[in-house]
């Protein structure tokens, strides 16, 4: 269940709401780097990547985030924290994964549309779908030099 914006804490985790102890929470504005507060910069990003492709997880009240004038000017106003294992949730390698892995899927819809059309055959076969594969290594020769004396 969702907190209402009312009782949204700021003081807690954003993302999951829970004091949880032993587990310490981060705040960008603590940050001792030059450019303070680009941690709520890139949970602006990520946020509204994930909100593009339609896959922002559920159980968190985004909606609280944004006070009107943008989710990173809201976050820094409010000095919102999180805990860096919640935070994962919204990670832009695997947004950038996820991006890819749909552009696969409609190149791949587009050219089974395309092929199916060029043929006029009807069939009740599934489409198959691109998948993303790791390179191949098996052509490569390694050697292992950790036993040799």
């Amino acid at each position: 269940m969702l907190p209402s914006m009312s009782n949204f804490d700021w003081k807690k985790c954003i993302f999951c709401q829970r004091e949880i102890p032993k587990v310490r929470t981060v705040c960008p504005l603590d940050s001792k780097r030059s450019d303070v507060g680009c941690g709520y910069a890139s949970l602006a990003t990520a946020v509204h990547g994930y909100a593009e492709i339609a896959m922002l997880p559920q159980g968190v009240n985004f909606d609280a985030w944004d006070e009107g004038d943008g989710i990173e000017a809201t976050c820094m106003r409010r000095r919102a924290c999180w805990h860096a294992s919640c935070r994962q949730m919204l990670h832009g390698t695997k947004l950038d994964r996820m991006r890819t892995q749909m552009q696969l899927v409609r190149t791949a819809d587009t050219d089974d549309t395309q092929k199916a059309s060029e043929t006029d055959i009807d069939s009740d076969v599934p489409c198959k779908v691109a998948r993303l594969a790791r390179t191949s290594m098996s052509n490569t020769k390694h050697q292992c030099n950790l036993f040799l004396l």
